[in-house]
Parts: structure tokens; sequence; C-alpha cells
């Protein structure tokens, strides 16, 4: 066989975070090199974007959700018909290089002119393909596995004897599992036909074959002790992207989160349950209300231990009713916000349901944290409230501040934002621990109109700032 140069770089556009790109610093781009080789394809890893950039390790969220233990290549003849050569788990040959500048994969076939392939990418799993597998039995029943009733999710026991002579990548807080991913590879006009010969650039956009819910207590004092999921589907398949009814979970998903020291979930407002399930993907639309994905929080508030709410996956339509359902998709967050504005009260509790693509972003929401009490408030959220003044003439108030920072020190001094000259007097006098006193003035409104003012409190371990806004009657 003789040699070759080749240019053949194949991008593999990695847009659910591999492990192999940073989240937060951007990285500064290299230069792409000529890759003199037998012939061959060399696919190389990097950060999304059309250019070759450098790679690390560092994760977007924790280790674990981008750790590749297996990543198995599957080639497919022109057609994406039949696989034609016997599947390579490429995380383990000797072809796999990780470097701090980047990491490929250089992919050799007998070269054959003007040759088309197809390729396919599964991470985390090796489902019974073989050479000669068809895509129709494919689609039809070899990667449709049934969760069985003691499975809660469809994630894969992390087994280092899968890579033995790849490269070792650190893997900070691995919880000992990993999540499938699937990609097939795309060339510049996303085709996934793929031609072995001359200059191309051929993309592999692997995707998480699960979706992932997290929960944001946005309620001082709710301390949840527990959570379930109903509802859900059981019969995953690794290549379709289309939510599945058929076979919904009659018995409640536990939780993946696991509970604290003190057997809750979170004690305050502003925690966020981080990976709390791990749902395959499952349609909503279209069906009866008791088939809907629901979830169950318990929750110690007010006085109350072991109370109980029932959260379908629904938001609100144009009239304020939950009435319109959110399917689950793959490689999506689903963020439940609890308790937007209002307290639970009467068994009810206020919701909000965030879905967005589950890629390089980071999805931590800075919260400020500080909870403010008196009277007259409401809108209250974990970043302001509002003080609705009685009417116009001149009132003094005295509110009560607190936080959960264990690394509180101080409140700064109360920032009365421009345009409000009215508001006077403004004064934080520290109380024990994280307590601390607010006072201030109104003075009386003798504009003629409605007005509005607003306050910004901080504490000193909290970039983020609690802004209370305070309206005064004309």
């Amino acid at each position: 066989m003789k040699k070759r140069n080749i240019y053949a770089t194949a991008v593999v556009l990695m847009a659910l975070s591999v492990g192999l790109f940073s989240c937060k610093n951007e990285p500064q781009k290299v230069q792409e090199e000529k890759t003199e080789q037998t012939e061959g394809i060399t696919f190389r890893f990097v950060r999304p974007g059309d250019d070759t950039q450098l790679v690390d390790v560092r994760a977007i969220q924790d280790g674990p959700e981008w750790a590749i233990d297996q990543l198995w290549m599957y080639v497919f003849d022109e057609k994406g018909e039949k696989v034609v050569e016997d599947p390579i788990n490429i995380r383990n040959t000797p072809d796999f290089k990780f470097t701090s500048r980047e990491a490929h994969y250089t992919y050799k076939p007998e070269w054959k002119k003007d040759a088309q392939y197809q390729f396919l990418f599964i991470a985390n799993a090796n489902p019974p393909i073989v050479k000669g597998t068809t895509m129709e039995l494919i689609k039809k029943s070899v990667l449709n596995d049934l969760l069985s009733p003691s499975q809660n999710d469809p994630l894969i026991p992390a087994d280092p004897a899968l890579y033995p002579d790849g490269p070792i990548i650190e893997i900070p807080g691995d919880n000992g599992w990993r999540i499938p991913m699937v990609g097939f590879a795309t060339d510049g006009n996303s085709s996934r036909v793929i031609s072995i010969h001359g200059n191309s650039v051929v993309s592999v956009q692997l995707k998480r074959a699960v979706a992932r819910i997290d929960i944001l207590n946005c309620i001082p004092g709710f301390e949840i002790t527990d959570l379930s999921l109903f509802n859900n589907e059981t019969t995953f398949c690794y290549i379709f992207e289309t939510p599945q009814k058929a076979n919904k979970r009659n018995s409640p998903s536990s939780h993946f989160a696991t509970l604290d020291a003190s057997n809750t979930m979170g004690k305050r407002a502003g925690t966020r349950i981080k990976k709390a399930f791990y749902p395959i993907e499952t349609l909503n639309e279209g069906v009866p209300d008791d088939a809907i994905v629901t979830l169950k929080v318990t929750a110690n508030y007010d006085n109350q231990k072991g109370l109980e709410f029932t959260i379908p996956f629904k938001k609100k339509d144009a009239y304020g009713n939950f009435s319109v359902p959110v399917n689950i998709y793959r490689n999506h967050l689903y963020t439940i916000v609890l308790g937007d504005k209002t307290e639970p009260t009467g068994g009810k509790l206020d919701f909000s349901i965030k879905e967005e693509l589950w890629n390089a972003v980071d999805f931590e929401e800075t919260l400020s944290l500080i909870y403010v009490t008196g009277e007259n408030l409401t809108d209250r959220s974990d970043m302001g409230a509002t003080l609705n003044v009685a009417d116009n003439a001149v009132h003094s108030y005295t509110l009560q501040l607190d936080n959960d920072f264990a690394n509180h020190t101080a409140y700064d001094q109360p920032e009365v934002l421009t345009g409000a000259g009215w508001i006077t007097n403004a004064k934080i006098t520290p109380g024990t621990g994280n307590k601390a006193t607010l006072t201030f003035t109104v003075a009386a409104n003798t504009s003629g109109k409605e007005r509005t003012g607003s306050i910004k409190l901080k504490s000193t371990a909290n970039a983020a700032f609690f802004t209370l806004t305070v309206k005064q009657p004309k």
C-alpha cells in the first residue's frame, strides 16, 4: 500500500461536553496542521465550532457527565444499510491520542479510490451490533432496551477495564456512572456519506441519549426530603430521538441525587438539586393527564412534616393555567423551579419548568439568597421583592434580613438607586449570626403620580444583589 499526504481532518464536534473542552474559559485557537499518515481519516475531538481549538478535560457540570470509558465506531456502507466492518472501541486503541493540545483517532481503512461510508459513534454503551447487522434490524429491535422495574435510569457503570490501552483521563468527583451518547459523522453539507479521499472536514455531534432534570428550590424554609418521578418512559433507544409513550413506568422512579446528612435534599431557598433524574425521552403531548410525567415532592414546611406536592410536566398557557404539556427530549436539561413568587398555600406549590439544550453552557444560576421579611412585601423571589407603600404620606420601615451564606461576615450598606432620592436614611444594623435589620424612610409623595424606587442589598459573601423595589401611590 503506497503512502500519500491526506488532509482529511474529521472535526468531531462535542456539543454535549465529552470532557475534552472547557466551558468557562474561551480556548486559544491553534493552527490546523496537515496530517501525513497512512491513508485514512483523522477524527479530531475539539470544542464546538468551525476551527481547530485547544482541548482540555474540564467539565461543564460534573466529571461523570462527560467521561467516556468506551467509544464505539460502526462503519456502514454508503447507503447506511449495513455494518461493513467489525465495530471498534476507539477509546482503547493506540490510534486514539490525547495530549494537552488535542484528542484524535486515526481511521485507516483499506484504501479504495472514492470509497464512501457512513460512521456511527456510540459512547459508554456496547449494543449488540456486529459486522453484517442491518440498520433495519437496529431500528426494529436491537437498540430498544426495556428498563427493568429496578432500573431508574439508563446510565452505564464505569469500567476502566474497557480502555487498558487507551489514555488515562482524570475524572474529578467520579460517581461511577456513565451517560450513553450517540452521533453520526456528517460532512460540511450535513450528509452522512463520507468519502475516503481528498480534502474534507467531517463532524460528529455526539448527543446524550438521556435528558436530565434538576430541581431549584426558591422557597425559604422549604426542606425537600424526597423526590420521585412517575410515568417516565422505559423503552430506551440509542438512535432515535422521537419521544415514546408506549411503555410508561407504573411504579415511581427514585431520584439519582443523594440525600444529605440530615436526610434532606434541599434545606433552604436557593438550593439546586443537580442530577435529580436522568429520564429517557418521553412523550407528554396528546396523552391523558394521568399518563403525563409527574414529579412528586415530599417536604417539611411551616412546622409540618411529610407534605406532598404533585407537579405535572406542563407549562402555563396565556391564561395562567398549567395546560401545555412539556415533552422530554434527549440531550435537554429541564430545571423545575419551585416557588417563583408565592409560598405554598392550600396544598399548592407554584412552579415553572425551564427547558434548554444540555450543552456547553454553564447552567448554574446566581442566587442572592438574602431573605427579607416584613409587612406589605409582595412578588418575592430569590432575587428581590416589592414593598407597597400604603399611601402618599411619610412612612418609616423596619425589615428583617437573613441569608444562608456559610462565609457571610456582613452586609454592605444599602444602595438607593439613582432617581429614588425620596427614599432616605437607609441603614443596615447587624444582628446575631447572619441576621440584620434594614431601616429607611419614604418621603411624602407630592409629585401627583405613582413613583417607584429601588434599594440594592448585598452580602459580602456573594456578588449577587437582592433588589427591594419600593412603590408609592400618588
